[in-house]
């Protein structure tokens, strides 16, 4: 079973919360990146949001969560990458390439990550 750790320093009680999950392997460390940087955007923003940690341990796993390398940010249910529905070889291994203003990042740079807290708070 996954690992799951829920934490967020700016959580607010609310019955609309953002659920934003971290989801990573042990194998690709970058999602500590993530989590700082998501950490730091909900707390700047002043978001009700639940930030939690999934480790993802097998292959099995991976399918259930539909998880193709580390990190992957889903908020409220959804990748945050929208190419991400094409996918449908679930993996447990292996880091993801996030791909912005014509270059690759380990993990999500930090305007992808504010083009989808945006785009969730819209919803």
């Amino acid at each position: 079973m996954a690992e799951v750790a829920k934490v967020s320093k700016a959580a607010k009680v609310s019955e609309e919360r953002m659920m934003i999950q971290v989801l990573h392997n042990r194998e690709c460390n970058f999602w500590q990146t993530t989590w700082e940087m998501l950490d730091e955007l909900i707390a700047e923003k002043k978001l009700d949001a639940v930030l939690e940690e999934v480790l993802i341990a097998d292959d099995a796993e991976a399918a259930t969560y539909r998880f193709f390398g580390s990190p992957q940010v889903m908020i409220n249910g959804r990748d945050i990458d929208p190419e991400a529905s094409r996918v449908t070889n679930f993996h447990s291994s292996g880091c993801r390439p996030y791909f912005s203003a014509g270059s690759a990042s380990d993990y999500p740079p930090r305007e992808i990550l504010e083009a989808a807290l945006q785009a969730a708070t819209q919803q």
